[in-house]
């Protein structure tokens, strides 16, 4: 059995899935096993670099509500690629292009 599994626990909170829409920025989190609140922060940039989303929570509960287990931050996203930075804890947890909308390949 390797040792790979020692490296991440799913006691502490982690990034679930990050996604856009065209009403804002779609996030899901695990939560922390002790229940306790998250700081969070979250930094979306279009591909020109401007920053067009930019949210701060201290002290933001893992689900917005029991059925609900998906955040959004509302912003108006045209499609596009988007560079999205998730810091949990003071951490970074999320750093990644997030593309938006229909592409012709």
């Amino acid at each position: 059995m390797s040792n790979d599994l020692l490296v991440f626990e799913r006691k502490y909170v982690f990034v679930e899935y990050v996604g856009i829409v065209e009403n804002g920025l779609v996030f899901e989190l695990n939560p922390r096993t002790d229940q306790k609140p998250i700081s969070v922060k979250v930094v979306a940039a279009d591909s020109t670099g401007k920053e067009v989303i930019h949210f701060v929570n201290r002290e933001m509960v893992a689900h917005p509500e029991a059925s609900i287990r998906r955040w959004r931050i509302a912003a108006s996203l045209p499609h596009g690629t988007y560079r999205v930075r998730i810091e949990l804890e003071g951490h970074l947890a999320f750093c990644a292009n997030v593309k938006h909308g229909d592409e012709l390949v």
